[in-house]
């Protein structure tokens, strides 16, 4: 990220009729300057341009794109143009998230490390901001209640575990030194709740000896989570620089892990694993983690409706 600018919405831009044409005024796109540029149709995704289809990606979003640019591999190219586009760090991120450099970032790019990224929405970020819009006082987290939230997440998680632990999965590893949790939230307790109750000192003891691949090593659990405070960047919010910040720093990371958690709907996690191509699982799963699923959804009939 190079490196992170001030990202406050600008005066100019009011969103309450749609953000499009007046993103394009701000970048100065009109139809004389994108004349010399061969667009290609893709989706107008959630309310980032005005549009009112609250919905994930779909694969078929993109039929316009394959057709354009034919052998194009959908997932895997994302991953290269959203790798392209977000490079390292710069130092003054540092600023948003004091530990980013000195634990967070050692601790996901471990080479002896297994990272799951468990991303929780919880729903928090928008309850506060509905409050903020009728200028109610902000609803107290504990009502969230956190443990609810995580289950869900953990089942798969112990499952990904498992399956390092006993050698059903990358059998050919040299060595783990730790489990890390990359706990991503828009709830502070939520987070604080999954290290209370989810850290362990030694995970290899709970696999049968007989089935251990490094037998009788001690391998913890660490649950690493950033200081984010999960507010919203919808406009009417007037969003500033450290609102983007977190929120960009928390997306980043979930595409540093080795594999990531999510919930079927909510786009923050999928994207995530899309910067990176990373494994994705949903808590639709219930446990099982034998297999990953698409970061991008087939429309099924439900979806549909």
């Amino acid at each position: 990220i190079h490196p992170l600018h001030n990202w406050s919405t600008p005066s100019s831009i009011t969103c309450e009729q749609g953000c499009d044409n007046q993103i394009r005024k701000l970048f100065g796109w009109n139809a004389s300057t994108m004349g010399r540029f061969h667009q290609v149709n893709g989706p107008k995704y959630r309310y980032s341009m005005g549009g009112l289809a609250n919905k994930p990606l779909y694969k078929g979003d993109f039929d316009h794109l394959k057709t354009e640019l034919p052998g194009f591999d959908l997932q895997i190219g994302m991953a290269c143009v959203l790798g392209n586009i977000f490079g390292n760090f710069a130092p003054t991120a540092a600023e948003f998230e004091p530990k980013l450099f000195t634990d967070l970032l050692p601790a996901v790019q471990d080479e002896e490390a297994l990272v799951i990224t468990v991303y929780v929405r919880t729903n928090r970020a928008d309850n506060m901001a509905i409050d903020e819009a009728h200028n109610q006082s902000i609803r107290a987290e504990k009502e969230l209640k956190p443990g609810d939230f995580l289950p869900g997440h953990a089942s798969i998680a112990r499952c990904i575990e498992e399956q390092y632990l006993t050698g059903v999965k990358e059998p050919d590893l040299g060595t783990l030194s730790r489990v890390v949790w990359m706990v991503i939230s828009d709830s502070i307790a939520t987070k604080q709740h999954a290290d209370e109750v989810y850290t362990s000192e030694d995970l290899n003891s709970q696999i049968p000896l007989e089935k251990q691949k490094w037998k009788n090593k001690v391998i913890p659990r660490q649950i690493l989570y950033t200081s984010a405070r999960g507010v919203h960047t919808r406009p009417e919010r007037n969003p500033g620089t450290r609102d983007f910040a977190e929120g960009f720093i928390d997306w980043y990371l979930i595409g540093e892990s080795d594999a990531v958690i999510t919930e079927r709907i909510s786009s923050f996690g999928p994207t995530g694993a899309m910067r990176t191509n990373r494994p994705l699982f949903r808590t639709t799963q219930m446990g099982n983690c034998s297999y990953s699923v698409p970061v991008l959804l087939e429309k099924d009939a439900k979806d549909k409706k």
